[in-house]
């Protein structure tokens, strides 16, 4: 196992490999929606957690909602539209009531993606210590 990733629950190593296009955006989608209802708070604040760690920027707002194939009218695109930063928003969204939460999870974790592939084309194009960002010699 690489030990960049040793650290990271198998769940959170799911997640940054749909985030790297290894696995579909599905999946991850998927894996959200089963979860039981007790356990999708923490996931969506760990969501919320790792999309505020990639900084998103305002201009990447559109292309992750299309990538959640959700309308921007739902609540919590609305809410992240109407933030002065994305991060503003985060928390929040992460605390919406129980049937806004496979939306929150859509949007939250398409947002992450967006800006972390911008992350490991700039800032860490060259080699990072992310753990979320060294799988290309992790099997598990």
């Amino acid at each position: 196992m690489n030990p960049f990733t040793q650290s990271l629950s198998p769940d959170a190593r799911m997640l940054n490999r749909v985030a790297q296009g290894r696995l579909p955006f599905a999946d991850a989608v998927r894996w959200f929606e089963s979860l039981p209802e007790a356990e999708q708070p923490s996931w969506l604040k760990t969501v919320a957690l790792m999309c505020h760690q990639s900084h998103p920027h305002r201009e990447e707002i559109d292309r992750a909602i299309t990538l959640a194939a959700l309308k921007p009218t739902f609540t919590p695109c609305v809410m992240l539209h109407a933030a002065a930063k994305p991060e503003h928003a985060l928390n929040r969204i992460a605390e919406l009531r129980a049937d806004e939460r496979h939306k929150a999870f859509r949007l939250m974790f398409a947002l992450y993606c967006v800006a972390d592939t911008r992350r490991r084309e700039t800032q860490c194009k060259d080699g990072c210590s992310h753990a979320w960002h060294n799988f290309d010699n992790d099997t598990a």
